[in-house]
């Protein structure tokens, strides 16, 4: 599946998903990379598939924390006391997680973490792609994470490429 999403200079802040998918994934063995510099998540908004191992990583000379919630409940709390320091963690629930940093309350960040592959981040220009997409229906949402806003549409994968411009 591929297409566009009219996300104008936010797309970082955009997720492509697909739902209703069926089966079985997991990321186990997968790392995902969170960065912390500048007083900012690099990048702001991460998709992950559950079962991945996050790399937090801290690339500021100051402490930093991650404290992550899910459906406003603590999931993890924990310290970056040194520069070019990390930590790594297992995301094992899918759901979207808000970040924040303590003792920096300017910054924000969001996880998604999904129960299947089949998501990405648009391009700086809208534009994506989602590879190996097995043959069904579906629904293809594109979330606009700042504002909390999805927008969907239903697509039929079968033998060719799928286009769907929202």
């Amino acid at each position: 599946i591929r297409g566009s999403v009219p996300c104008d200079e936010r797309c970082a802040g955009f997720v492509v998903y697909l739902d209703g998918v069926g089966g079985s994934y997991s990321g186990a063995g997968e790392v995902v990379e969170l960065g912390q510099k500048d007083k900012l998540f690099i990048p702001r908004v991460l998709p992950l598939l559950k079962g991945s191992t996050l790399r937090i990583g801290n690339d500021d000379p100051f402490l930093h924390n991650v404290h992550a919630r899910r459906e406003g409940k603590t999931v993890f709390n924990v310290n970056l006391l040194f520069q070019y320091q990390t930590l790594d963690l297992v995301i094992a629930e899918p759901g979207v997680y808000e970040l924040s940093c303590e003792p920096h309350p300017e910054m924000a960040g969001v996880i998604v973490a999904f129960e299947h592959p089949f998501f990405t981040r648009p391009d700086a220009a809208g534009s994506f792609a989602i590879p190996g997409v097995p043959a069904g229906s579906y629904r293809l949402v594109s979330f606009d994470v700042a504002k909390g806003r999805r927008r969907s549409k239903a697509v039929r994968v079968g033998d060719g490429p799928v286009v769907v411009d929202f």
